[in-house]
């Protein structure tokens, strides 16, 4: 379920091309300027316009693969994905510090909202490991080891739940079970998740499935931790 896109920066979309003229203004409100014009120079997503986003960039990918093969006459197949929405350095760097493949992002400074995102994240994907994202946006690295403690499956009972759904439709391999178990771990982190044999595309977080291209595979309701 994909929820509905909205706009907003604490309530407000700014969305600037083209910087007020002083001229238009008397000279108290020319002297707020600088700072209005500077708005432009900041990210303007609310959280929830990141997820959407990096979701459709994602879906875009999956739909162009599946559109590809059918006109080829053959089976869906892309590298598996994990990008994981909302990481800070401060907080989350010792859960994914191993790198497993090169990382196309310690030096550029590509966002979602950037033209060439789609582009990068399918460079991304060819490389083993996790996609981090930042709370801006920013694609910050790739090719990095999720080091989830899967002990949190014994006392997290939806992330347990989450992932025996999954092995049930055979939709579950080892990226799953590190992207739901360190879901649990870390709350307020999204992890999306494509499979390079399956063609759908969900989000895990606390341990829940919050968006998926199957509808009713959605969970709702409040995760229980013991």
């Amino acid at each position: 379920m994909i929820r509905g896109l909205v706009s907003a920066n604490r309530g407000y979309n700014i969305k600037m091309t083209t910087p007020i003229r002083i001229n238009d203004f008397t000279k108290e409100e020319a002297s707020l300027l600088p700072a209005v014009n500077n708005l432009s120079n900041y990210p303007t997503n609310s959280p929830l316009d990141l997820e959407n986003k990096l979701y459709h960039l994602i879906d875009q990918i999956r739909t162009n693969e599946i559109e590809q093969a059918q006109k080829e006459g053959r089976e869906y197949h892309i590298h598996g994905l994990c990008a994981v929405l909302g990481y800070d350095p401060k907080h989350h760097a010792e859960y994914f510090t191993m790198p497993v493949g090169d990382d196309l992002f310690t030096k550029k400074n590509i966002y979602l909202d950037d033209l060439q995102a789609l582009e990068t994240l399918q460079q991304a994907m060819a490389i083993d490991g996790a996609i981090l994202i930042n709370s801006e946006g920013k694609i910050v690295h790739s090719g990095r080891f999720m080091q989830a403690d899967l002990r949190i499956y014994s006392r997290h009972e939806t992330a347990l739940s989450t992932y025996r759904q999954l092995r049930e439709t055979a939709d579950a391999g080892t990226r799953h079970l590190a992207a739901i178990a360190l879901s649990a771990q870390l709350p307020n982190l999204s992890f999306y998740t494509l499979k390079s044999d399956h063609p759908q595309l969900r989000v895990f977080r606390n341990g829940s499935i919050v968006s998926s291209t199957i509808l009713d595979e959605v969970i709702t309701g409040q995760p229980k931790a013991t």
